[in-house]
Formats: C-alpha cells, structure tokens, sequence
C-alpha cells in the first residue's frame, strides 16, 4: 500500500517580513511550506481571506503615534474574513514617549470596535509557532473532536430540574430543594411521599415538611 501523501499548511509571507526570521522558521517547520510575495494587507495570510498582522513591540508602538495601524487594521477587516494583530514583545516596558493610556487606548480599540483578533507572542520563534498554529487551524481544522465534558458532572440534569421545581415551592431554600433532589430524585416521588416520608428527611423541619406536603397536594 503507497504511503499517504503529507498535507501541507500553505502560509503567503509578506517579503518586509524576510528581516524577521519568522519565514524562515516557517520554512523549516514540519509539513508547513511558504510562499513569499507582497500582500496588500497583513503580513502572513494563513487561509482563505484569514490574514495575520505581526509587529514587534517597538513597531506597535511606533505605528500607534504615526497612525499606521489605525489604516492597516482597518484594511484587513475590510478585506478579510479573519484578522489577527500579533504583537511581539511587551509594549509596556518597551521604553518610549507614549504614554500607558495611548497603548491601553490602542489594545482595547483592537479587540472591541474592529473585530480584529488580538494575540501576543515573546518573541520570533513563538510568533512562528503561533502562525503555524493558526495556519493549521484555518487549513485543517482543530484535528480531533473536543469533549464537551473534561469533568464527570456531579450533578445530573434531571436533579437540577427537580431541584429548580422544588425551590419554587413555600418554606423550600436551595439548601433543602438539594436534600429533597438527592433523596426523592423526581418531583413526583415528592408529589407521592406522605407527610412521614418528608418529615423523615434530615435536614427538613416539621414545619417545611408541612408545606411541601400540601403544597403538592394543592392545598
């Protein structure tokens, strides 16, 4: 049987971004190949109209007071399905004239008024990994189905139920709709206990016990 043929990630390098080093560590990583040419919006296009902005903490900062930004992002929102602004280093203790607010300012507008996605990296090598990662992402997707449960719950849906329909009822607190859920299990085991069963519970006084009791009845 001929072995599978690797899938490769395509990822478009913008050529400014040659100096970084980012496409050439692209370039070497695992079943992703590059292609370099001028993109008229972002720096590294990951998929289909999916495009990814990365600047060094000195340029985000510099692209801020010369309002580069505010164009750049702007045109990839307008022009792709997915924009990501990645920002390499720390902006806040990169020494410069702006003050803290202008870069808070800046972040914020990002992530809430353009629909832009906003990532940071440490460095070169772990912008390379995060694009790759997106990259894959946008190509492949995530490559296995998530569990939507990490956890075994440790309460069930019917008992959350029956305890929202038991706090409902006179004299009944959260506290003793959970006692009376984990005893009875349905509503209609508390609809079919006598008095004596209820009174029978820990944590349920005489007087509670009396309520529930002609409550369900309808009394």
């Amino acid at each position: 049987m001929p072995a599978k043929e690797p899938v490769f990630i395509e990822i478009v390098c913008d050529t400014a971004e040659a100096a970084s080093g980012i496409p050439g560590i692209l370039g070497t990583t695992q079943n992703i190949r590059t292609n370099m040419r001028d993109l008229d919006a972002g720096d590294y296009l990951i998929g289909e109209r999916a495009v990814v902005e990365r600047k060094s903490a000195p340029d985000f900062i510099a692209s801020i007071l010369d309002r580069r930004l505010f164009a750049q992002v702007e045109m990839m929102a307008a022009t792709c399905d997915l924009a990501v602004i990645l920002v390499e280093g720390d902006i806040f203790s990169t020494r410069s004239c702006i003050e803290p607010v202008a870069l808070e300012g800046a972040l914020s507008w990002i992530a809430v008024l353009t629909g832009a996605q906003l990532m940071h990296s440490a460095n070169a090598r772990q912008s390379a990994a995060m694009i790759a990662i997106m990259a894959r992402h946008c190509q492949q997707g995530l490559g296995y189905v998530p569990s939507l449960r990490a956890n075994k719950p440790t309460t069930s849906a019917s008992e959350l139920m029956t305890r929202y329909v038991l706090e409902g009822l006179p004299g009944v607190g959260a506290t003793t709709a959970i006692v009376l859920a984990r005893h009875f299990k349905t509503v209609q085991a508390v609809a079919n206990a006598s008095l004596d069963d209820i009174k029978g519970i820990k944590g349920v006084g005489d007087k509670t016990a009396q309520k529930i009791y002609l409550a369900m009845r309808g009394m």
